[in-house]
């Protein structure tokens, strides 16, 4: 089995592909290892794992990369080396331009995995900056997808906690779009994982944070107040 042998190389590759959101990525960034009889792995995670998502990314079976986050989680320097590198694949990404697929948004790429590493503000503020030049629609698909990396944070502390502890300290007014964004970029980051949130208590956080931004557009509102609407009325399946 491809995940048997716990500190096996082949094990090690696949816990670090685990960071990725494209396998074609992690591959470049880490190799791409062998399987049985040299196989490389690609081939034959195609054969039993590999999915296609709807953009067209090659990624891991959801369950199997979860059982594999939680097994890098457990090892902060490879987790902190996983993504830092995958990280500086994309912020490097505009010299390399052949071998970025088509459509990737660099930045947002470099920001998930900067978010993984705990670094909240630079993707508040580039949240915050794209808020101020882009659409409410747009604005909102650039936030789920950065707010669904992974996150190494303490699962016995209280979300409301969590939350509180990393968003304090800033000096921006606490009803301006900057601190807004920064903590909704939080809440939904710790909401993403079911773990962290288990009873869904940021719901009413992230939804009250998407009116604060509605009340400060002058037009395109209803998205962010549609938004606000659905975590409210939000039932996981």
């Amino acid at each position: 089995d491809l995940a048997d042998e716990p500190g096996s190389d082949r094990r090690a590759v696949l816990v670090r592909w685990s960071a990725a959101r494209d396998l074609a990525v992690c591959a470049q960034v880490f190799g791409t290892g062998t399987g049985d009889h040299g196989e490389p792995l690609p081939g034959l995670l195609r054969e039993r794992w590999l999915l296609a998502a709807e953009d067209g990314r090659l990624v891991l079976h959801p369950w199997l990369r979860r059982l594999l986050l939680w097994e890098l989680a457990a090892d902060e320097e490879m987790w902190r080396d996983s993504h830092a590198r995958l990280a500086a694949h994309f912020r490097t990404g505009r010299e390399r331009a052949a071998e970025v697929t088509p459509g990737t948004d660099l930045e947002l790429e470099e920001m998930y995995h900067r978010l993984a590493l705990g670094e909240t503000e630079p993707v508040a503020a580039l949240l915050a900056r794209r808020f101020a030049e882009r659409g409410s629609e747009d604005f909102i698909r650039d936030l789920d997808l950065v707010t669904s990396a992974p996150n190494r944070l303490d699962k016995a502390v209280p979300p409301l906690r969590l939350l509180d502890s990393l968003t304090t300290g800033s000096d921006t007014p606490a009803m301006s779009p900057e601190a807004v964004i920064r903590r909704l970029v939080v809440a939904r980051w710790i909401w993403s994982d079911p773990l962290s949130d288990p009873g869904r208590r940021l719901n009413a956080v992230i939804a009250g944070n998407y009116d604060h931004l509605a009340a400060m557009r002058s037009s395109g509102i209803v998205p962010l107040y549609d938004e606000a609407v659905r975590y409210r009325q939000w039932r996981d399946e």
